[in-house]
């Protein structure tokens, strides 16, 4: 089958239902690369006995693999084929910032946790923000302080203010992390503070969905 061992997103083992069931299960099955295009997975399905036009009642994905921590245990068994080569093809397309914020957000508890988060986040992916670099409360309260444009004040009250104290406070403000990529926060927008704290994904989604019509 394919060889694309260096780039993609995921790899799914797609398993002939049929031929599983009747024992058959050595040859029922081929390692498809994602993203895939059409050549590929008419590829995929001829080598395990299926039609193009095969329905997902004939087919399972039986493992995945995955350099993107969380989305191995978030891929379905059970899924058409063409949804997940979606995903991928979308994940794939990413800017690489925001990639990498993906891969940052996986190392924290914000981390995407189904497949239905991971087919939004190439849509959403301004619900975060990543500060790439940022990984310790004091370079996270200079960051505030003077890099920012949050904070205004005169220069001189800046010196009196302990960066890690402060990077500290606004850490916990933010409900942030800091990943090996940089440090990661939810970004609601238009949102005060109080309301951070109770905005979901969902209610990205909505927002986004809001947008839309506009």
């Amino acid at each position: 089958m394919q060889d694309n061992s260096s780039d993609y997103i995921f790899k799914a083992y797609i398993t002939n239902t049929a031929a599983y069931d009747s024992g058959e299960r050595d040859n029922a099955g081929t390692w498809l690369y994602f993203p895939a295009n059409a050549e590929e997975i008419t590829a995929a399905f001829t080598e395990i006995g299926l039609p193009i036009s095969a329905t997902p009642d004939m087919y399972f994905f039986d493992d995945y693999v995955s350099n993107v921590p969380g989305l191995r245990l978030a891929l379905p068994m059970y899924a058409h084929v063409d949804d997940l080569a979606m995903l991928a093809q979308e994940l794939s397309d990413l800017p690489d910032h925001e990639f990498n914020k993906l891969m940052a957000v996986q190392e924290t508890p914000l981390r995407l946790t189904d497949f239905e988060q991971f087919k939004e986040y190439p849509h959403n992916f301004d619900y975060f923000i990543l500060i790439p670099g940022m990984n310790s409360d004091e370079a996270l309260g200079r960051y505030q302080l003077y890099e920012s444009g949050m904070v205004e004040m005169p220069e001189a009250w800046k010196a009196g203010i302990d960066p890690e104290t402060f990077g500290r406070k606004v850490r916990e403000q933010d409900n942030g992390y800091f990943t090996d990529k940089g440090y990661v926060k939810v970004c609601p927008p238009q949102l005060n503070t109080a309301e951070t704290v109770s905005y979901t994904w969902e209610a990205a989604k909505a927002h986004r969905s809001l947008q839309q019509t506009r």
